[in-house]
């Protein structure tokens, strides 16, 4: 039974459906794919073919130069050159002719005899000019040859004529199969569309309707209502799993509120004094609950940050309402993204909020430089990881110079890594304390010492990546500098 449950998961429905739409898309494409590489394949075929027939003439029209010349002139490399061209022509027009069939065949055929009859007579031309015939009656032997390549070439143009028209055709042909092939393809989207509809449906249809249900009784029993009708919906995956974890829950609580209200019967026999006592000191205890929770509740300090901005904003204090707006940006980016991963493009506009008020603070003191690439601006990190150290190089590196400070923020990609650096010209860290925050078995430090949330953002990206990501480079008057390295997929 557990076994059954197990194959039909929720993922293992979602894996099939899916896998159903993938199977009819490469079907689809198979299609598609198949009916185009025939067509290629084919037409390759015909335009070699094509060029092989015209190579005919070129070689043809070589062959007869070779033998003019070597008539006329007796070099031996004329007669090489004829002989290569020759042996390559006839082995040309052997395979043309056993590669087709009908009209065609016998169209090769007659080339081929007649280039047979041109190499006979090309022999005979040969064989006079090695005999020193006059070159009165060689001439003539050459001009019946010429004549005969004519005849030769007309016979191929013919065949080239021929072949264009199948060339045309196929190609008429193809185009014509290519909007039949069109109407199909259309159909078969259609048809996986309206697959795909059905199956959301269906799949959307047995997960809402027991959740629906679920919810339904998830109200009543909101409202104290334990007495639940049962749910009759079986899907056999988790949704049945937590309708009956939902039940056995019901059941569990009922019998607790039951045994509270026992134990109330009984408290209500103590004696009215200790009653007394007892709601005196729990009155004391939730108000001292309340004063700590007002100290330290940051939503507190947001609220009361945003109304001082408006309050600004009707005075018309601009400047004030800004870096009112950073800072109430920065303490709700903390509240909501602290235990979340973020992009860089959220980090990094937290640091540009926190450089604004520190160029309103420092002026003209502390040059500020921010930069990054727009293309991993999109990647999720972990929250809070360069603020500390921006904070950390201002405070402790850059605040007691008097002049010409900078400080670099920069984010750059690395192709598979992402690099953040924060570089500062300030006074540098001590090497003790850089070797501190490395520190494994030591303890976090408290708030007074230097560099709490450096160590804290060490160890987070630690725990995150499995490693140390972050690396510190420090000279003392000359500035420090860190390197943060990020895999962009873990």
């Amino acid at each position: 039974m557990k076994a059954e449950k197990r194959n039909h998961t929720l993922m293992n429905r979602i894996i099939k459906y899916f896998l159903i739409v993938i199977f009819c898309m490469v079907l689809l494409n198979a299609y598609s794919t198949f009916r185009f590489k025939s067509f290629y394949g084919n037409f390759y075929t015909m335009l070699t073919r094509l060029v092989d027939i015209y190579s005919i003439s070129f070689k043809i029209d070589n062959m007869c130069k070779d033998i003019d010349n070597y008539a006329h002139s007796g070099a031996a490399n004329y007669l090489t050159d004829y002989k290569t061209e020759s042996d390559s022509i006839l082995d040309l027009c052997s395979r043309l002719k056993n590669e087709t069939y009908g009209e065609e065949h016998y169209k090769f055929s007659d080339i081929y005899n007649m280039i047979l009859s041109f190499d006979e007579k090309s022999k005979v031309i040969i064989s006079d000019s090695d005999k020193h015939v006059q070159l009165i009656y060689i001439n003539e032997s050459v001009s019946e040859l010429t004549r005969l390549k004519g005849y030769i070439d007309d016979e191929v143009k013919n065949v080239l004529l021929g072949q264009f028209g199948a060339v045309m055709a196929y190609y008429r042909n193809f185009i014509n199969d290519i909007g039949s092939q069109q109407n199909v393809i259309y159909v078969l989207t259609a048809l996986i569309t309206v697959i795909c509809i059905i199956i959301a449906v269906r799949f959307s249809r047995e997960i809402s309707q027991p959740i629906h249900q679920l919810v339904l009784s998830l109200a009543k029993v909101a409202k104290g209502e334990f007495e639940v009708e049962k749910i009759n919906i079986k899907t056999d995956d988790e949704i049945d799993v937590l309708i009956e974890s939902f039940v056995l829950m019901t059941a569990k609580i009922k019998g607790l509120i039951e045994e509270i209200k026992a134990k109330a019967d009984i408290e209500k026999e103590l004696s009215e004094e200790q009653i007394k006592n007892l709601e005196m000191s729990n009155l004391l205890n939730q108000a001292e609950l309340k004063f700590l929770q007002s100290q330290i509740n940051p939503h507190f300090l947001y609220n009361t940050l945003n109304s001082i901005s408006a309050w600004a904003l009707i005075e018309g204090a601009e400047q004030t309402m800004k870096m009112i707006g950073c800072i109430s940006e920065i303490l709700k980016y903390y509240l909501k993204k602290i235990n979340e991963n973020v992009t860089l493009n959220e980090e990094f506009k937290i640091i540009e909020n926190y450089v604004y008020l520190q160029k309103a603070r420092f002026g003209d003191r502390i040059k500020f430089e921010l930069h990054y690439d727009e293309g991993v601006m999109g990647h999720c990190v972990p929250s809070m990881i360069l603020q500390p150290f921006v904070e950390n190089a201002i405070i402790h590196g850059l605040e007691p110079l008097e002049e010409k400070g900078r400080l670099n923020v920069r984010i750059i990609d690395m192709e598979s890594d992402i690099l953040m650096k924060v570089e500062d010209n300030g006074i540098g860290i001590k090497e003790e304390i850089l070797s501190q925050f490395f520190e494994k078995e030591k303890s976090m430090p408290s708030p007074s010492e230097r560099g709490i949330g450096v160590v804290n953002v060490i160890r987070r990206l630690e725990l995150k990546y499995g490693r140390n990501v972050v690396e510190i480079k420090s000279s003392k008057d000359k500035g420090t500098e860190v390197n943060i390295r990020l895999p962009k997929m873990i």
